[in-house]
């Protein structure tokens, strides 16, 4: 093996290092999937899945070409070259259209000062340029999460409504009743 191919197996080599802990990586990717809406969960598992193929393959790529280097195999070693760097551009192609849609997918999220009206709990958004539209705080967070809401009353309410239904029943009873 002359110098050039030791120097090109050593930044190879180098380079499979630093693809490998970047595989290990990918688990933290997998793991901010919950918070993900549910309806754009799966291209987002199937995106992570084929850039997780992808970087395995070019790592195998990369070892078949150092193997190549040292083995001599020029032909070998040019020929898994060139697929390797092809792979490898479809990889960083899929890598920015992965981190575009992860970055789409969390400004989802709820984030930031809510402008929530003070007595009806209805919440400004900017849907109209000229005129903030107000809606529902169960509308906002509905469109906006997976979050799904059911309607009841806590414990205090619940006591005050029954209280002012008991001392509206009774009130109509202790009045006369007008003929």
């Amino acid at each position: 093996m002359n110098g050039a191919a030791f120097v090109a197996g050593m930044f190879i080599l180098l380079g499979t290092v630093i693809l490998l802990a970047s595989l290990i990586r990918t688990q933290l990717l997998f793991e901010a999937i919950p918070l993900i809406l549910s309806k754009s969960r799966a291209p987002v598992v199937r995106m992570l899945r084929l850039y997780r193929h992808l970087l395995l393959f070019i790592i195998l790529g990369y070892l078949v070409v150092i193997a190549g280097l040292a083995g001599e195999l020029w032909n070998l070693s040019t020929a898994v070259s060139g697929a390797v760097f092809f792979f490898f551009s479809v990889y960083a192609l899929l890598c920015s259209r992965l981190q575009s849609t992860l970055f789409k997918e969390l400004e989802k999220t709820l984030h930031g000062l809510l402008p929530i009206c003070a007595a009806c709990k209805k919440i400004r958004t900017e849907a109209h340029k000229d005129e903030p539209v107000w809606v529902p705080i169960e509308v906002y967070i509905s469109e906006r999460t997976d979050a799904q809401f059911t309607h009841g009353y806590c414990p205090e309410c619940a006591e005050s409504m029954l209280s002012e239904f008991r001392s509206g029943k009774k009130s109509k009873k202790s009045t006369p009743a007008t003929e």
